[in-house]
């Protein structure tokens, strides 16, 4: 787990499991922001070290990204 902070305030985090992003969250104090923007590209940049293929799924848009292979 990878959490983020600002001011001593919690923004947001992320679980790694294994190969996956299992959960990636925001507070929604600091939503809309550019906050999360940030963390996954964090969370994208630190797995990307150890794989080949990432893909990403988000269900609240419905967007798959692809990058790699």
């Amino acid at each position: 787990m990878r959490s983020f902070w600002l001011n001593q305030n919690l923004i947001g985090a992320y679980i790694i499991s294994g190969t996956y992003i299992r959960d990636m969250v925001v507070d929604p104090d600091y939503q809309n922001r550019g906050y999360g923007s940030i963390i996954l590209d964090h969370c994208i940049n630190h797995l990307l070290k150890f794989l080949v293929l990432l893909n990403i799924r988000m269900f609240q848009n419905r967007i798959i990204i692809k990058l790699g292979g």
